[in-house]
């Protein structure tokens, strides 16, 4: 495939943060921006997004030569716009989560697997030079044995009962967990692989869904880890995910800031995102635009990217178990499907 031709749709945070990255990406062109609320494609012109915006999905996609399309709206709404999306054989990037419920998901990926086209899901930590960094490390088994993790995904932003469509089960999922916590989930599946069984609880205090969450995880090679996750909570006015794990040989841990690897006998050693930074652009976070990036490589190469609805769909079922579990008060396994 020649040029990489996007139509974005929902102009909202999301739609205009990859609307501002594409556009400075090589071999990329932006040919539709598209959102029912006219208001945002104003706003979006007025930022310097200059490209033709529309109301209608369908009238976009008659009128414009499209071939990959980056879904930024609430993940409720997905599963009504991929039909379309995929009749006219476009790539699709999803912004995480996949859906509200694992049984949406599962659809989703159905549809997308059937329909022969590049997937991507937005845990764009996998970009991150320090998560790349440690799984370096962590997969060199310099740590030895894996005994156990600890995780934590924190971010002060909900001190009140919010309105919004996050804030909204049937549009959202859930809370905090599906929110934030579903990029620790995906590291924790990128790194350890997909857990046999978790439990867990959760608390709310401003909204009617989860604004803190704890889980436990059991891997069926013996590892337990741990996570803990809010968004009531107060200093993270920015995203904060750390991953302290612990193996025979040493701890290595990791945040977006830095990894740390202190070994047996040894000084612990310290890497920073300043000196293992390799993104050409940054916005939003360096994740975003190297995420971007390597998925539009990748319909360019005709390669798979790895993050795509099936690596989604395993994190949706974490997230459905967890869930469940809080409801039952009980260790329950995982259903991968």
């Amino acid at each position: 495939m020649g040029e990489v031709n996007i139509a974005i749709i929902g102009m909202g945070k999301m739609g205009i943060l990859h609307a501002s990255i594409l556009r400075n990406i090589e071999g990329t062109k932006i040919k539709a921006l598209i959102d029912k609320d006219k208001k945002l494609g104003n706003f979006a012109k007025s930022i310097g997004l200059d490209f033709p915006f529309y109301t209608d999905l369908n009238k976009a996609l008659q009128e414009q030569r499209i071939n990959t399309i980056f879904l930024c709206t609430p993940p409720g709404v997905y599963i009504g716009l991929l039909p379309v999306c995929l009749s006219h054989n476009c790539n699709i990037f999803m912004e995480k989560p996949m859906g509200t419920t694992y049984e949406q998901s599962l659809d989703i990926s159905n549809l997308v697997k059937n329909s022969n086209v590049k997937s991507c899901v937005g845990f764009m930590m996998a970009h991150y030079s320090t998560f790349k960094r440690a799984k370096e490390i962590f997969d060199s088994g310099i740590l030895g044995r894996i005994d156990s993790f600890y995780s934590t995904a924190y971010i002060s932003q909900v001190f009140r009962n919010l309105k919004g469509w996050q804030y909204d089960q049937k549009l959202s999922g859930g809370g905090v967990l599906i929110s934030m916590a579903s990029h620790l989930l995906f590291l924790i599946d990128w790194y350890f692989g997909k857990p046999l069984r978790v439990r867990g609880e959760s608390e709310s205090f401003y909204t009617k869904i989860d604004d803190s969450f704890k889980g436990e995880f059991l891997f069926n090679n013996g590892i337990r880890g741990s996570l803990e996750t809010s968004w009531s909570i107060e200093d993270y006015p920015n995203l904060s995910v750390c991953l302290n794990i612990k193996g025979s040989n040493g701890k290595l841990e990791v945040s977006q800031e830095n990894v740390k690897l202190k070994l047996k006998g040894k000084r612990e050693q310290i890497e920073y995102k300043t000196d293992l930074e390799d993104s050409e652009f940054e916005l939003g976070g360096e994740g975003y635009y190297n995420q971007d990036k390597k998925f539009c490589e990748s319909i360019i190469s005709g390669e798979e990217y790895p993050i795509n609805v099936q690596k989604g769909l395993e994190v949706q079922a974490m997230i459905h178990t967890l869930y469940a579990s809080d409801k039952s008060k009980k260790w329950e396994e995982v259903d991968y499907g």
